[in-house]
């Protein structure tokens, strides 16, 4: 399962020379992009809960997932990351549903105007209305690889689960092209048929301007536990007090508490999962924050202090 340095470094090395690439979200706490090279995805319909999850197919790993309600979900804005998928693209995801029964829709690409997309329908993958996969390949309440792939030359639409191919469906009508709003929802069902829709979690969602090919998929289903327990393999460690809260001009954050040694990175995470603001601190510090040259909105926010040996978090409200 160890890829050679050497062929990492010349894959990279063609991405590169290519123009290939790819967005990463981890959802760590957050709906940023893992590398800010790409837009924080938006919310869609209620914000979701960052949740510690044990990933049974991952050797029971441990990490921070994010869960969405039923018909909610996020939302990548194709805008905001310079038109960054076209006709072909690969996209790439680690999520569970609750339920599986009937229509649960996946991906929509015509921003809720049309019943058209992908389901997961009694298990199986379906792109509605065009090809289904012959067999169940998602169960509910537990973690499924998902890919989706679409060539702009052969049209071809490709769909795995847990790297076996669903299915493949010639896309002649651009079912699988984003209209002219021009953003890639998740989870959340159409206007036209609704409510077809899961609550679940996400854990890793990947979207590549290019093909994944088969044994790309294989190769990166079988580094997944190591691609996903680099992001966020971190227990909840120590405590910090954090007041007044609410609070309005100024936050006191108080690191005494915490059971960490050198330096600790504080961030302010808003519902939305944007960091609204971050800094690293020596540890053992009483931090004395203005609000007040920083304009933050009113409402609810996360306190997150990071050190090499964990993390904790505290709810706070910024008030007006």
């Amino acid at each position: 399962m160890k890829k050679s340095v050497y062929t990492l470094f010349f894959c990279l090395a063609s991405l590169i020379l290519s123009g290939q690439g790819g967005k990463q979200y981890d959802f760590h706490y957050t709906l940023a992009e893992k590398h800010g090279n790409g837009p924080t995805l938006n919310v869609l319909d209620s914000m979701g809960q960052y949740v510690l999850d044990t990933l049974k197919k991952l050797n029971n790993l441990t990490r921070i997932v994010y869960r969405f309600k039923t018909n909610s979900g996020v939302q990548f804005d194709n805008t905001l990351a310079g038109n960054f998928i076209g006709k072909t693209y690969s996209i790439e995801l680690y999520f569970v549903f609750d339920d599986i029964l009937g229509y649960k829709r996946v991906i929509d690409w015509k921003n809720r105007t049309t019943d058209y997309g992908i389901y997961v329908y009694d298990g199986y993958l379906y792109f509605y209305p065009n090809a289904e996969s012959d067999s169940a390949l998602v169960t509910a309440g537990q973690y499924v690889y998902f890919v989706l792939t679409r060539d702009s030359v052969s049209k071809d639409v490709k769909v795995y689960g847990d790297t076996t191919l669903g299915f493949t469906y010639t896309d002649n009508n651009m079912d699988a092209v984003l209209n002219a709003d021009n953003v890639l929802n998740f989870f959340e069902d159409d206007l036209e048929v609704p409510n077809e829709a899961s609550s679940g979690a996400i854990a890793l969602l990947n979207i590549y301007n290019y093909v994944l090919d088969s044994a790309t998929i294989r190769n990166n289903y079988n580094n997944l536990f190591g691609i996903i327990s680099s992001v966020n393999n971190m227990k909840q460690q120590g405590s910090i007090n954090v007041y007044p809260n609410p609070a309005s001009n100024n936050l006191v954050i108080d690191l005494r508490s915490l059971n960490a040694k050198g330096t600790v990175m504080v961030s302010l995470i808003d519902l939305a999962g944007a960091v609204v603001y971050s800094n690293r601190y020596a540890a053992g510090r009483l931090i004395n924050l203005d609000l007040n040259p920083m304009q933050f909105a009113p409402g609810l926010y996360l306190v997150k202090a990071e050190s090499t040996t964990g993390i904790t978090m505290k709810k706070i409200v910024i008030r007006r």
